[in-house]
């Protein structure tokens, strides 16, 4: 994800082989974060799939409900304003990198920014 962010130009070809980790639970939240990561560089690469990654706000993960809020928050997906919003109450917490720290927030914590900003 690093890589593509950096260069998203020469490497947004890779893209498609992280919606494809996405259908294994095992990988799918490290997945969701790597997407997120690349939406901070180049949001228009995956702009298109934020109604398909909505499912992903009910999966059993933490994690996996945290990254999907990070990433659809990345991607401006203001029309999912609401399905986000049902999370408001969730109080796992999820390891987040931010300005070159890794924070504990909630999941709470995450849709409330993500609420703010879209």
């Amino acid at each position: 994800a690093e890589i593509i962010a950096n260069a998203p130009d020469l490497f947004e070809g890779y893209v498609p082989y992280l919606y494809q980790l996405l259908s294994e639970k095992s990988r799918r939240a490290k997945a969701l974060m790597a997407l997120a990561r690349i939406s901070e560089a180049k949001p228009e690469l995956l702009r298109g799939r934020a109604f398909y990654l909505l499912k992903f706000l009910n999966d059993d993960d933490p994690e996996v409900r945290g990254y999907t809020v990070i990433l659809l928050e990345k991607l401006n997906a203001s029309e999912l304003k609401e399905d986000i919003a049902r999370l408001k109450w969730d109080m796992n917490k999820i390891s987040v990198y931010e300005n070159g720290k890794i924070l504990m927030k909630t999941i709470d914590e995450l849709v409330y920014t993500a609420i703010n900003k879209l």
